[in-house]
């Protein structure tokens, strides 16, 4: 995934604790096999190149993604797209050549995009895509479903008291004792703020790291966000950090993805429609959710 991964447990079996990280990071490295949209050989990549009219039987954990990714861009309204692809490499490939698309490269990969060109049928287990030429990517949930899978992991090995951070996509079990949860910091309008939490996610997505500077239509330089805006074909712009806390580090992910395109104002009405999840969203100005985030401690 091109990613730091790190996982702490709490363990008073130093040898089971180091046999249930390294299974672990087999998980990962599983899913990511799946997942990557950087390798020609994973199953996502054969997916779109075989997929294309044609029904095709994919893994458990490629469904689970797609499953999910449907049910966020449905509820977004399209804000979370993951036939974001042919655009996403559009602009890996300018990004190498040290340019920007032109207007016509982006209207020319927007042409695929579109999350209902996606078939999935849950029950035969196959998926077929619509349109050819269509690439998926799996980038604003894949992170989020290897953390969760990773804990789960953890926990078949005993190891319940456990925490899984894939570049900012958090899950977290059950406490170290004596603990009363994880201590995860998030950036806030007042400045770093601490989470307490056990059992749940948190997931932040935004341009803290990585965004392009780029001549708006008025001349001005514009800071445009990595997260890219399917309905645009360009980066989000004025949103620094949307972080979003629930149960499944799957949906946390996605939702954060969702909300950094939709903007402040419609994302919060997207996560108050969804029981058990929160945002705290960080902007141009200093934009904040309304006050306070369930399973907070300052």
């Amino acid at each position: 995934m091109g990613v730091e991964v790190r996982i702490l447990v709490w363990s008073d079996d130093a040898e089971a604790a180091t046999r249930g990280a390294a299974a672990a990071f087999v998980r990962i490295a599983a899913i990511e096999d799946v997942a990557s949209d950087w390798r020609a050989s994973s199953e996502l990549m054969r997916l779109c190149r075989e997929a294309a009219g044609a029904e095709v039987a994919v893994s458990g954990d490629l469904l689970a993604m797609l499953d999910c990714a449907e049910r966020v861009s449905m509820a977004s309204g399209g804000a979370f797209d993951v036939t974001i692809g042919a655009v996403t490499h559009l602009w890996r490939e300018a990004g190498r050549e040290g340019r920007t698309p032109g207007e016509a490269e982006i209207a020319r990969a927007r042409a695929v995009v579109g999350f209902r060109n996606v078939v999935i049928d849950p029950a035969r287990g196959t998926v077929r895509l619509r349109r050819e030429g269509l690439v998926i990517d799996l980038g604003g949930i894949a992170q989020g479903y290897a953390a969760r899978e990773a804990l789960a992991v953890l926990a078949s090995h005993g190891l319940a008291a456990a925490c899984v951070d894939v570049s900012g996509d958090i899950a977290v079990g059950e406490p170290p004792p004596g603990l009363e949860g994880w201590r995860v910091a998030v950036a806030s309008p007042e400045g770093t703020r601490v989470l307490v939490l056990s059992h749940a996610a948190v997931s932040t997505s935004g341009d803290g790291e990585q965004a392009v500077e780029v001549l708006g239509d008025d001349g001005e330089v514009v800071r445009e966000s990595h997260i890219l805006d399917p309905r645009r074909g360009r980066g989000v712009v004025g949103m620094h950090a949307v972080t979003v806390v629930g149960a499944d580090a799957m949906l946390c992910d996605a939702l954060a993805t969702a909300v950094s395109v939709m903007g402040a104002e419609r994302g919060r009405e997207l996560i108050a429609r969804i029981p058990g999840y929160d945002v705290l969203i960080v902007g141009a100005e200093g934009v904040a959710a309304p006050e306070g985030i369930k399973r907070t401690r300052d």
